[in-house]
């Protein structure tokens, strides 16, 4: 679940914020687990507020200017205690989450002001709250290229930065709906290459790395992508825990994706210590504050906006095969899932 309001400019209305996202933690406790709440920054402070917060942080941790987990952690806590309504929200509600068993997402908003981008902080702000375990979720756009050296681009060195920063952070993966209003040089310059960075980060993170993820995605290329690593066990998993692999839709968009993804779930047998699971994000709030982020996902979901006749397909089918199974008139089996 998600609160959907991204703007504030009172303490009134950030503290209405703060109390509308606990409600919706606690809310978030009768779902099975796992359950997810997204939360903006942008909804809990002023929009200069945030601007000067990236800019600190990012000054510490341009080109190298700290290096080391410890110092780095240090100097970013010092900063976040130079706004502490913004810190105090932002450890309430952490809070909140763990004691309710719910995870929070810090969903990702405008990466560039200038030069200033805000990867360092969400990051920061994530390793910092996951100190006693990973609750706290950072979101990856990846439209952003900004390169670093010829044919480097920001996704990887957005991961080695989370690994010299955060460890392993859980991160949710998405393809960005911020496009048009990014500085152009530093984003990609077609869905293309938009789509081949999330299909390339996909493989990053399953294969080379051990973190939760979410891929957040209504792209089945990229969904079919990361089940063909799955099946043929190329998965990346510590010995000694259950990774946690999800996949979300949005609700109400991209529902033949989701019952696909179950029964995928149902039918594979899968490598040990891998936990999976599907996830139906459902944003709230007032008609003024729901429609730019609906807004956005239509434009970031066009293409797939053509599968609706899939979609309504696989809703049929899939209700027919409830309807069938209620009646007993047809026995379904998808086989054993480990």
């Amino acid at each position: 679940m998600g609160y959907s309001r991204e703007t504030s400019e009172s303490a009134e209305s950030f503290s209405n914020t703060e109390t509308e996202i606990i409600n919706c933690i606690n809310a978030s406790k009768v779902f099975h687990k796992p359950a997810f709440v997204a939360i903006k920054l942008s909804g809990l402070a002023s929009e200069a507020e945030l601007r000067q917060l990236e800019k600190e942080i990012y000054l510490i941790t341009d080109e190298g200017r700290l290096r080391g987990t410890s110092a780095l952690s240090t100097a970013a806590s010092q900063i976040l205690c130079l706004f502490p309504e913004l810190w105090g929200r932002l450890q309430r509600l952490s809070d909140a989450a763990r004691k309710a068993e719910v995870h929070l997402v810090l969903d990702a908003e405008l990466r560039f002001q200038g030069e200033v981008d805000a990867l360092p902080s969400s990051a920061i702000i994530c390793s910092i709250l996951n100190r006693d375990g990973n609750n706290v979720w950072n979101t990856h756009q990846m439209y952003v290229l900004k390169l670093v050296l010829s044919d480097i681009r920001l996704f990887k060195d957005s991961f080695k930065k989370l690994s010299e920063w955060s460890g392993d952070n859980p991160i949710k993966l998405v393809r960005g709906a911020y496009l048009s209003q990014e500085p152009y040089p530093q984003v990609a310059s077609s869905k293309t290459e938009v789509d081949e960075n999330y299909d390339k980060a996909v493989t990053e993170l399953l294969c080379n790395r051990t973190n939760p993820v979410i891929f957040a995605t209504h792209n089945h290329r990229s969904i079919l992508r990361a089940w063909q690593l799955l099946r043929e066990g190329r998965v990346r998993a510590p010995p000694a825990a259950n990774r946690e692999i999800n996949f979300a839709q949005l609700y109400g968009m991209g529902d033949h994706l989701t019952l696909a993804v179950l029964r995928c779930m149902k039918s594979t047998e899968l490598q040990p210590n891998l936990r999976l699971a599907v996830i139906k994000y459902i944003p709230y709030g007032s008609l003024n504050e729901v429609m730019p982020y609906l807004a956005r996902r239509a434009e970031e979901n066009r293409g797939m906006l053509g599968g609706s006749i899939l979609e309504r397909e696989a809703s049929y089918e899939e209700l027919k095969r409830r309807l069938l199974r209620f009646l007993g008139i047809a026995s379904i089996h998808y086989g054993n899932r480990e």
